[in-house]
Order: C-alpha cells, then structure tokens, then sequence
C-alpha cells in the first residue's frame, strides 16, 4: 500500500543517513534534502507516517550529533 511505501521510504532515508554520515563532505550534500524529504511526511494524513517521520528525525538528530545543529532552524 502507499502507507507502507512511505514508511519503507522514510526508513531508507534513516539508513542513508546512517551510512553518509562518517563523511562530512557527502553528508554536507545530502543531510538537508534528506531531512526536507522527511519533515514532508510530518503534514501526511495518515499517523503512522507522522509518527514513523518523527522517529526518523529523531534517530537522525541522534546519530548526527553536533552535526544536527546544521538543521537546527529546519527541523524546528
């Protein structure tokens, strides 16, 4: 279904972080697109992606440490 699309799509997102962020230069690329995509899912009808995208931003800001203050003024 779409529901569970979007929630394997913000999971993937999760593990891209996850893998990009040893490297500043590509994490530098990516981390706002990948968190816009994210935060998108925060206006869906639907509360499981709600709840699913406010995980992900969660383990994200979690995993990046000091870096999650790039996104700061993004994700709030």
């Amino acid at each position: 279904t779409d529901i569970s699309k979007k929630i394997v799509g913000l999971e993937v997102m999760q593990s891209i972080m996850s893998a990009i962020h040893e490297d500043d230069r590509i994490l530098y690329l990516y981390e706002k697109k990948i968190i816009t995509c994210i935060l998108r899912c925060l206006n869906d009808s639907e509360s499981k992606i709600r709840l699913t995208a406010i995980k992900t931003v969660f383990e994200i800001t979690k995993l990046l440490g000091q870096h999650s203050l790039r996104s700061f003024n993004l994700i709030f």
